[in-house]
């Protein structure tokens, strides 16, 4: 935190304290910014949904393909059950066999999209700003008291003020 004062016309009018990391500007410029901030965190949270729908697509594909598989699988264990003529039978096994492969390639699949890291969602950031709300007031650099007048290099004390305090007599 750095205290810096704030001048109307050349003269110090108040003391405020500011973090280091704050922007000193007006509300033109705020106002501009934020419009600016809101932009790219649209922008960026706009990439962040398409590539998340993107990555919910594939799972639900995946997804799709494993409960297929795994329905098919249940069929010909099914029907392989009523079959009474043993080659048919034979048959279904090795359509068995061939379906058990496809359930464990499509749960692998989808296992394999759930380990995938999701992107982190964007965040919002917004600098800190400082602005006074008054006209003709500006933030001057450190130093100055209350009364002081900047002549662009330094600051004057008035006449009858003292580095010790306002008012105070030297004898």
């Amino acid at each position: 935190m750095v205290q810096r004062p704030l001048l109307k016309n050349g003269v110090v009018v108040n003391i405020i304290e500011i973090e280091d990391d704050t922007c000193i500007c007006t509300k033109e410029e705020h106002k501009a910014r934020t419009l600016e901030e809101n932009s790219a965190y649209a922008n960026r949270l706009a990439g962040w949904k398409g590539h998340m729908a993107k990555l919910k697509n594939q799972f639900d594909a995946a997804k799709g393909k494993l409960i297929t598989a795994r329905m098919t699988l249940a069929a010909l264990e099914a029907r392989r059950s009523d079959a009474t003529d043993p080659k048919v039978a034979t048959t279904f096994t090795t359509q068995i066999n061939q379906a058990k492969d496809e359930v464990a390639a499509a749960q692998s699949a989808l296992d394999q999209i759930q380990r995938a890291p999701l992107p982190q969602k964007p965040l919002m950031f917004r600098a800190k700003r400082w602005f006074h709300h008054e006209d003709g007031i500006q933030v001057g650099p450190a130093g100055g008291h209350i009364g002081d007048t900047w002549d662009g290099k330094k600051y004057i004390a008035p006449a009858g003020k003292t580095a010790n305090g306002p008012d105070e007599m030297v004898a």
